[in-house]
């Protein structure tokens, strides 16, 4: 028996990174709006010395990743969409000192 395999090309959206003293108790975007909604992978780095919020709406508390955690979303194998021209939106729970907060989006 012979299987095929195919490369498949991946295509990174630019990295979106917002730091400490940037961020307050509202929300704020953080970088650009996804340029494509095919999004296959979502991963979102909190480097903060606190908790974060995320938002998809800039008013609705979403997730919430702890101090240096990670949070990745197989977007493709869940099914789930990203809808094009979405921004996301971040906040600290309480007054972060240092770090910075990571979006990654990866299409297939």
């Amino acid at each position: 028996m012979t299987y095929e395999l195919r490369a498949k090309k991946v295509r990174p959206e630019a990295l979106r990174s917002i730091a400490h003293g940037t961020i307050t108790g509202s929300y704020a975007a953080i970088g650009s709006a996804v340029a494509n909604g095919n999004v296959d992978v979502l991963i979102i780095d909190n480097e903060m010395d606190v908790p974060v919020l995320v938002s998809f709406d800039g008013t609705t508390d979403h997730l919430r990743v702890g101090t240096g955690d990670s949070l990745t979303v197989d977007m493709k194998s869940n099914n789930l969409h990203v809808e094009q021209g979405m921004t996301i939106y971040i906040k600290e729970e309480s007054a972060a000192s240092s770090g910075n907060t990571f979006i990654m989006a990866i299409r297939g």
